[in-house]
C-alpha cells in the first residue's frame, strides 16, 4: 500500500498519522512510512515536527527531492523564506522535473 499517497487522498491525515506512527515502531526507518508521517504532519499543520521529519530524512540521504520539496513548504509557512529558498534550490539540483518545486521557486522569485 502507498501510504503516502494514501495521507494526501483519503482526507483523513490524522488516521494516516496514527497508521504511519504505529507502523513505525516496528520499523523505524521504514522508507514508505516516513514520507506518510511528514505528510500528514504538513496536512496537519504540524509544522515543527514536520520539519523535524522532513530533516532526519534528509541526513543519511541528502537527494530525497520530496522530502525536501515538504521541507521548503513548511519552511515557508514557519516564515523561513531564506531557508526554504535554499531548500527549494537544492529540490531543483537533484529533481529538476519537479514541477510543483519550480512553480513554488517562480512564485517567491515574483514576491
Amino acid at each position: 500500500m502507498d501510504f503516502d499517497f494514501a495521507a494526501n487522498q483519503s482526507g483523513k491525515p490524522e488516521a494516516a498519522l496514527l497508521t504511519a506512527e504505529t507502523a513505525l515502531k516496528n520499523t523505524p526507518k521504514s522508507p514508505t512510512l516516513l514520507p506518510a508521517q511528514r505528510n500528514a504532519l504538513f496536512l496537519l499543520d504540524r509544522i515543527p515536527a514536520a520539519i523535524q521529519s522532513c530533516s532526519l530524512a534528509l541526513q543519511p540521504k541528502t537527494d530525497l527531492a520530496r522530502a525536501r520539496f515538504i521541507l521548503a513548504r513548511c519552511q515557508l509557512q514557519a516564515g523561513q523564506i531564506t531557508d526554504a529558498t535554499n531548500s527549494l534550490l537544492e529540490t531543483l539540483c537533484t529533481a529538476p522535473e519537479m514541477t510543483a518545486a519550480r512553480l513554488l521557486m517562480a512564485e517567491l522569485l515574483l514576491k
